[in-house]
């Protein structure tokens, strides 16, 4: 497994990177105006959706710190719980907390950089333990870790960037 492991970790971590150097020649293409401007139906931003991508991705840091992600992100308990029904509440109150753009590319970068070098540090193995072994609360999240950084990476910006080009290009 040992062998298998490091493979993994080594498509994990360029995936991240080529994720986010489309993310990055992604944001680009747009002015400030144009990344914090235009809103869709529920007033959301591009800037939005950026700091949505930088709270998701940095809540890894405390699933491998052990620690609830909620804390992380600065979502009040009670509003974290709701995910059992879906992520919108989880979601507007991260929109509603973070205004300035320049802010929310410091975030992003800032803990993209962080993810990244925590990976790079952990043993490969570590990276196959279930969700649940970070998150003992967690009990049904039995998917190895690695899937779910995946999911918070490049996946998750992979989700988001036609979401923000429509909003952009609707405007």
């Amino acid at each position: 497994m040992s062998e298998q492991a490091s493979v993994q970790k080594e498509k994990l971590l360029q995936d991240m990177q080529t994720g986010w150097e489309t993310l990055q020649a992604f944001i680009a293409q747009y002015s400030d105006e144009q990344l914090a401007g235009p809103t869709d139906a529920v007033g959301w931003t591009a800037k939005d959706h950026l700091i949505h991508l930088a709270l998701w991705e940095g809540s890894m840091l405390a699933v491998m710190d052990q620690t609830p992600r909620w804390e992380y992100m600065q979502v009040p308990k009670q509003v974290w719980s709701t995910l059992d029904t879906g992520y919108d509440e989880v979601n507007a109150h991260i929109q509603q907390q973070h205004k300035s753009l320049g802010a929310v590319r410091e975030q992003l970068a800032n803990r993209h950089a962080a993810v990244v070098a925590r990976v790079q540090s952990m043993p490969a193995e570590a990276l196959q333990l279930p969700y649940v072994h970070y998150q003992p609360l967690a009990v049904d999240e039995t998917a190895p870790l690695i899937l779910y950084l995946s999911g918070n990476t490049f996946d998750h910006y992979d989700e988001h960037i036609p979401w923000m080009r429509s909003l952009i290009e609707a405007n």
